[in-house]
């Protein structure tokens, strides 16, 4: 570091002395191959948590019972007012519909459905409720073949971040509607599976969302989605309600499918 430091004194004495010190040190690092350590362990902190059996039993009311840590956070949206809570549910729902419709949602819409989440109704019901829907069913019984691609990364997502595993004539048989449906209601329940008192909901999360950002930052909607650190994600679901989280992942997922 020192001899890199008199190397650069010898021909720059006006430049700052930690303005050297710093290129100094990013010299250093090249030449021991840390930046670019650096950067992967930024990029690739966690491992993947064991996924958990996505329960099937309809008489299961487990996914019901709102007990354990990762429903008690979001302190901080909780103790906004009504008025700026429905700022963000109008935002969020214009994204969310644009995202699962591919179209913007009618003002009546829009007003149904704020109305519903300001009387407590989740966000997770209120995509249910559009996907099981009159129009979204029109567009599952049309004749919409997914392309080859969006049958591979169906494929890979699943065996990857639900433990499931799908032959893919299986899959090419499915309407492309069908297919965003159907994943996204699986990730949901593996989401509802994880043990609600650790944070391996959160470092799932974190690997997905910055997987998602590193290959199809390109669909994603905004920088925050496009962050392609795992820290960055875990940090940020770890502070937001859970249903934030089931949001963000539903919203991800439908435009890298409409992406591809």
């Amino acid at each position: 570091l020192f001899l890199l430091l008199a190397f650069n004194l010898s021909q720059a004495h006006a430049l700052d002395f930690f303005k050297l010190l710093e290129d100094a040190t990013l010299k250093t690092k090249r030449l021991l191959g840390l930046e670019v350590m650096e950067q992967t362990e930024k990029k690739q902190m966690y491992e993947m948590p064991e996924l958990p059996q996505i329960n099937s039993d309809a008489t299961n009311i487990a996914v019901y019972e709102k007990n354990g840590k990762i429903h008690e956070q979001g302190a901080s949206f909780e103790k906004l007012s009504e008025q700026e809570k429905n700022s963000y549910n109008y935002a969020f729902l214009q994204e969310l519909y644009l995202a699962v419709m591919k179209a913007s949602a009618s003002s009546v819409e829009y007003s149904k459905f704020v109305n519903v989440l300001a009387q407590g109704g989740s966000r997770e019901g209120v995509y249910r409720s559009i996907v099981l829907g009159p129009e979204y069913l029109t567009l599952e019984s049309q004749n919409d073949v997914a392309k080859e691609k969006t049958v591979q990364f169906t494929i890979n997502f699943a065996v990857k971040y639900l433990g499931l595993k799908y032959e893919k004539d299986q899959v090419e048989k499915l309407n492309m509607w069908t297919i965003k449906r159907v994943i996204v209601e699986k990730t949901l329940e593996l989401m509802d599976a994880f043990p609600t008192n650790t944070d391996d909901l959160h470092t799932w999360y974190a690997i997905l969302s910055a997987n998602l950002a590193e290959k199809y930052g390109d669909s994603l909607s905004n920088e925050v989605r496009k962050n392609n650190s795992q820290k960055f994600h875990k940090t940020w679901a770890m502070k937001v309600p859970f249903q934030h989280i089931k949001s963000e992942v539903i919203i991800k997922l439908h435009q890298v499918y409409n992406a591809l």
